[in-house]
């Protein structure tokens, strides 16, 4: 029995020591914030934004002015090939798991999306729920915008991303949600765009603290714009007649993708009433006219239910949506709190109504879950046109029944 115990100690050793033979040292791996992808007639460019070690909030602070962030791109025939490029740059084997977004180029090819992301697919350390956004012009300057001083910066766009997203007026965009969108018939699915904009220091600041009143006062949505102005970014390395511009990251829209081209945008608006419809966001904004007064509304979703129901040959996409409006006590009576109610359920039916029929009949793109709702209600029907999908989207029709409280 001793020597049985002996035995299996010294075969845990020698797998021990061949595990540590095969594993990488912390040392040896670059770690990678933020991934861009640009294809264009040269080959693709892949742009990285990784962490380095002397910069502010590293372990080893050699100048606390700096970033901690650096860029490095190549440009192959591949993807992996340009991703060989960079760790062949850096001398270190790349580690993703701290990859924070995926951005990609407004000119690269969609329409095989699965073959775009097959490095991040089979690479066991990423992570599946990573964030994918469209670039208004290319990844590479996207990553090549700069957030001064002691910040990760793509740790602070995701914020960004997030924020845009908890207010209803980006589209969610995991990579698992965008392959899964990308597996329908027309390979239709909306992604946030990402825009940059150079703005003066001085007028940055102010509307910065403009947000921050919006923001407590608005409940728990905030400002439209300001906290894209809180998350800025600056341009590293410039001339001083420069150094009083800042580069403002922002999502002003969503584009809508099919077959794997941009066949159409989404402005704020639209993109929250695509958010509504698909029961993906929990606030909201509209602005009413109320006796010759403009009042803008924060929203907040009770509950939404969606279903596909057949009538006369056509398809009803029924949508029920109840929504909670926060509206300043202080200035309406009730019964004016009422008819404002009634304007803002009549204002958010027609806003998702002319959002559904743009995207569907004059994008041609099915963004709204319809394929899934068909098939989970009338399954014969999605496999008697699942090849031709066309028909069912000339034939659909949306019912949208708004409700309103307010408090």
């Amino acid at each position: 029995m001793k020597r049985f115990t002996v035995w299996i100690i010294i075969l845990l050793l020698v797998l021990a020591a061949v595990g540590n033979d095969r594993s990488i040292d912390i040392s040896d791996r670059t770690l990678v914030h933020a991934v861009g992808i640009d294809e264009d007639d040269s080959g693709c460019t892949v742009t990285l934004q990784i962490f380095k070690s002397d910069g502010a909030g590293s372990d080893t602070q050699i100048d606390p002015s700096k970033t901690n962030t650096r860029i490095i791109s190549n440009t192959a025939p591949t993807f992996n090939e340009a991703m060989s490029l960079c760790e062949n740059q850096l001398g270190n084997y790349l580690f993703i798991g701290h990859n924070q977004v995926i951005v990609i180029g407004s000119e690269t090819d969609l329409s095989e999306p699965e073959q775009l992301l097959s490095y991040f697919i089979r690479n066991k350390d990423n992570f599946l729920g990573v964030d994918v956004v469209l670039a208004e012009k290319t990844a590479k300057e996207v990553l090549n915008v700069q957030i001064p001083t002691g910040t990760i910066t793509m740790e602070n766009f995701k914020e960004i991303v997030d924020m845009y997203r908890d207010k209803g007026t980006a589209v969610p965009s995991s990579m698992v949600d965008f392959i899964n969108q990308c597996r329908k018939s027309d390979k239709s699915v909306a992604l946030p765009v990402i825009s940059i904009n150079q703005q003066d220091e001085s007028s940055q600041s102010e509307q910065g603290e403009q947000s921050s009143e919006g923001q407590s006062s608005g409940g728990e949505q905030g400002g439209e714009k300001g906290g894209s102005q809180e998350k800025q970014g600056q341009s590293g390395g410039g001339e001083e007649s420069q150094s009083n511009q800042a580069s403002i990251i922002s999502i002003e829209k969503n584009a809508v993708i099919s077959k794997g081209k941009i066949v159409g945008e989404l402005d704020a608006q639209e993109t929250q009433c695509v958010n509504f419809i698909n029961d993906r966001t929990e606030y909201g904004m509209v602005t009413v006219d109320f006796e010759g007064t403009k009042i803008g509304v924060n929203l907040k979703k009770r509950r939404s239910k969606s279903k596909i129901n057949i009538k006369d040959n056509k398809i009803i996409y029924d949508v029920e949506l109840s929504l909670v409006a926060t509206i300043d006590n202080s200035n309406y009576t009730e019964p004016d709190q009422e008819k404002i109610a009634s304007i803002v359920e009549s204002e958010i039916k027609k806003q998702c109504e002319d959002t559904f029929n743009k995207v569907m009949f004059e994008y041609n793109a099915d963004i709204f879950d319809l394929c899934r709702l068909i098939r989970h209600y009338y399954p014969k029907i999605h496999l008697e046109y699942k090849d031709n999908f066309d028909v069912l989207k000339a034939n659909t029709i949306l019912n949208m029944n708004v409700t309103c409280v307010t408090k």
